[in-house]
């Protein structure tokens, strides 16, 4: 697929600036050896909030359920929507460090 400009994204002034990025020895050794990246599951990263849905989206969520459904499914839907996104911080790798 070819490059193409997007508006949302800015070109950078100088198109010869070089980006940095930091990663420890033995994952940059790693990724030289195998030609590859490594993934890591977001739960794994050490931050409870990565991965993590905002309270005021959690809440609007709830708010909306509220008028268009009765209290016993607006707390299993509370109930099950924690449930699938802990589940997808076990599930969500990212690359980690590049």
């Amino acid at each position: 697929m070819p490059v193409s400009d997007h508006p949302v994204f800015k070109e950078p002034g100088d198109r010869e600036i070089k980006i940095w990025r930091y990663m420890d020895f033995t994952k940059l050794v790693f990724s030289l050896e195998e030609s590859g990246l490594f993934f890591s599951r977001l739960d794994r990263l050490g931050d409870p909030f990565e991965g993590s849905v905002p309270r005021k989206n959690l809440n609007s969520r709830i708010e909306v359920f509220k008028k268009r459904f009765d209290e016993k499914s607006v707390n299993a839907y509370q109930v099950g929507f924690g449930k699938v996104l802990q589940w997808q911080r076990q599930w969500t790798y990212v690359t980690v460090g590049i």
